[in-house]
């Protein structure tokens, strides 16, 4: 339960740094492809440390998928925020974690009452946190590819750690080895689409410090699913606590509106977390 509990907070830096990236007006996409960069540098330098370098098939073509969805989905989350607005991108995208319930379920996990009624509660306090007052209209289909991306890259978790689990790996290269191919689609797609990549100092340092909660989140959610918690147990967790916290740390430091819905959003979030750690 740490490593998942590491994994959040990490997770909730992330999100908070792409937040004051923003306000500064840095362009995203150079930090992204920057962080990459780092993350990679950071856990091929931890492996020359800690383990032997190790080639498995099965590890390294599930990294490059999840190298590119990285780089997908971080596309198709911009594109959809730019026409179906921010509100409503997270909420299809978060709501995702359905189908990956649905999928860890028929890849075998096994879930108590008292799990399965965690579980629905986190994802209605998922539904509530990220909803607000926000009306649905018309979508783009970009929207669905950018909750589908996100879906892909916690069922390939799970699917590595149920099928293609190396016992003697501490998930160093593992870690390492998707960043490093997120870094490479994310070279071609500069290429392709003619981005280009700011090596302002500014830029640069945004990255690393990117860097440093991307990795750590990555790994201890790897760990995390490594110590047989259940993928759909996990997801649905990580995502309602780092909404939740989220949230919290908005209203209190960004004077975000606190609406009934998010008012009952927390109070099932909690109650989720609570039953989770309890009956776990």
């Amino acid at each position: 339960m740490l490593s998942l509990i590491i994994s959040i907070c990490c997770t909730v830096l992330l999100g908070f740094g792409f937040k004051e990236f923003q306000k500064r007006n840095y362009s995203i996409f150079s930090i992204i492809l920057l962080n990459y960069f780092f993350c990679s540098i950071i856990g091929f330098i931890l492996i020359a440390f800690s383990e032997q370098l190790q080639f498995h098939l099965d590890e390294l073509l599930i990294s490059i998928l999840l190298g590119a969805f990285f780089i997908l989905g971080f596309n198709w989350y911009a594109q959809s925020i730019k026409s179906n607005g921010l509100a409503m991108t997270t909420v299809i995208q978060k709501m995702s974690v359905v189908v990956t319930v649905i999928v860890a379920l028929i890849m075998g996990d096994s879930l108590n009452l008292y799990q399965k009624i965690a579980v629905l509660l986190a994802i209605i306090a998922i539904y509530f946190l990220t909803s607000g007052d926000t009306k649905v209209g018309k979508m783009g289909n970009v929207i669905f590819l950018a909750a589908g991306a996100s879906s892909c890259i916690e069922i390939l978790f799970i699917y590595k750690n149920k099928y293609a689990e190396n016992l003697n790996s501490s998930g160093m290269q593992f870690t390492s080895s998707i960043f490093f191919i997120a870094f490479l689609f994310g070279l071609i797609f500069m290429l392709t689409k003619k981005e280009t990549v700011l090596l302002k100092k500014e830029i640069i340092i945004s990255g690393l410090a990117l860097a440093i909660p991307n990795f750590a989140s990555i790994y201890f959610l790897n760990h995390a699913l490594r110590q047989q918690i259940p993928g759909s147990i996990a997801f649905p967790i990580l995502n309602c606590s780092v909404i939740l916290i989220s949230v919290l740390v908005s209203i209190l430091f960004y004077s975000e509106k606190f609406t009934t819905k998010k008012f009952a959003g927390l109070l099932l979030a909690l109650l989720a977390v609570f039953i989770i750690s309890k009956y776990l």
